[in-house]
């Protein structure tokens, strides 16, 4: 089968999905739309993966007017590559030019926040939600919260939508292997150490990281951070570093390598994230799989997998004092309670979150789709 791949850029969780694609043995071209701003993975496209003519992406997309302009380049890329099916996503970028084209069938992806965020923060955002999942041959989603979100913009029927954690690689993130030195080198061992690696970003709640790991650190002198990645807010990041003096508890490696964050994951004792947005994060997802208790955001896409006191605990996005309170009492809780939590994390993503099993689900998909065009 010949898929064309749309989406907002190559990143991790692109690559997965191409390589999915790859190991069923489609052929794939992958044409990025270049949102700026997105980290880039650095694997090489996967095996029966090549890039478009427009590597470099379509263009610079800000509201949906600007996908406009974009259009006949896009028509130009489905003409000459002639896809038996398109998988596209953002809905409201890339979902809504594939709809423009007129092409089917297609598949249309939502990321989580292009739904949850995106479509409401202005009529014609909610409006090019609506035309894309209008035209949509199936929707695509990894949880409950973006399936309403979607259903209320567009009334789908269940039978054309696919919902599946976009899951992870079970061997690569797990509580077992070798982990990174880094403890070692900034004379970290006897630290109970946190890891946030979400972008620097307000949707994130960046501000609420470090808010509240300041307060927490207050409290207990112990408590290091590691904080990974990079994004648009890192001026303010380094600011704030230097104005509350943490620059020995706050470390900045920044992006790590998918294929080596594990190492990391299993070199720490929490993962911390304060979004105020996500379906079903597969940061989370990998944390857990490796072991690590957790500590998120109180929002729908959270609670679809973790309960507070059971095998995580939840805060209020934007409740720096709450994070800070909860920071506290991890730190000093036994370990062996901590181990519990984190042994019950791995059992449920091995459970729902294998992506080996996942992405057949999506292989299962195309087939109907181009068996009923």
């Amino acid at each position: 089968m010949k898929i064309l791949y749309f989406s907002r850029a190559y990143t991790p969780h692109d690559y997965r999905f191409l390589k999915g694609m790859s190991d069923h043995g489609h052929t794939i071209l992958f044409l990025p739309l270049a949102a700026p701003g997105m980290a880039n993975e650095k694997r090489p496209l996967p095996q029966n993966v090549v890039y478009s003519a427009k590597k470099d992406g379509l263009g610079v997309v800000r509201k949906p007017g600007d996908c406009l302009p974009l259009m006949p380049a896009l028509d130009r890329v489905i003409a000459d590559f002639q896809p038996d099916l398109i998988h596209a996503g953002p809905v409201p970028t890339c979902g809504f030019m594939t709809a423009l084209s007129g092409f089917h069938p297609c598949l249309m992806m939502s990321w989580g926040s292009d739904l949850l965020v995106d479509a409401d923060q202005a009529p014609d955002w909610r409006w090019a939600a609506f035309f894309a999942l209008c035209h949509a041959d199936a929707f695509q989603c990894d949880c409950q919260a973006v399936r309403e979100k979607a259903q209320a913009i567009y009334p789908l029927g269940d039978d054309r939508i696919l919902q599946f954690p976009w899951g992870i690689d079970l061997d690569l993130f797990c509580p077992v292997g070798p982990v990174t030195d880094l403890r070692k080198k900034l004379g970290w061992e006897n630290n109970f150490v946190v890891l946030s690696n979400r972008s620097w970003e307000a949707i994130y709640g960046i501000e609420t990281v470090l808010e509240s790991f300041w307060m927490a650190s207050q409290q207990d002198d112990s408590l290091r951070l590691l904080l990974l990645g990079g994004g648009s807010r890192s001026s303010w990041v380094h600011d704030y570093l230097r104005a509350h003096q943490l620059d020995k508890k706050v470390h900045l490696p920044g992006y790590i390598p998918n294929d080596q964050l594990a190492l990391y994951l299993r070199a720490t004792d929490l993962y911390l994230s304060c979004s105020y947005s996500d379906g079903t994060s597969v940061s989370l997802l990998e944390a857990m799989a490796t072991g690590l208790p957790v500590l998120v955001s109180d929002i729908s896409g959270n609670r679809e997998w973790i309960t507070s006191g059971e095998n995580g605990w939840l805060a209020t996005p934007e409740d720096q004092g709450q994070f800070a309170d909860a920071l506290g009492k991890l730190s000093l809780m036994p370990s062996g309670q901590r181990r519990s939590m984190a042994d019950r994390n791995r059992t449920v993503v091995e459970k729902r979150a294998d992506w080996s099993h996942n992405v057949s689900l999506l292989m299962e998909m195309y087939q109907k789709l181009c068996q009923c065009l």
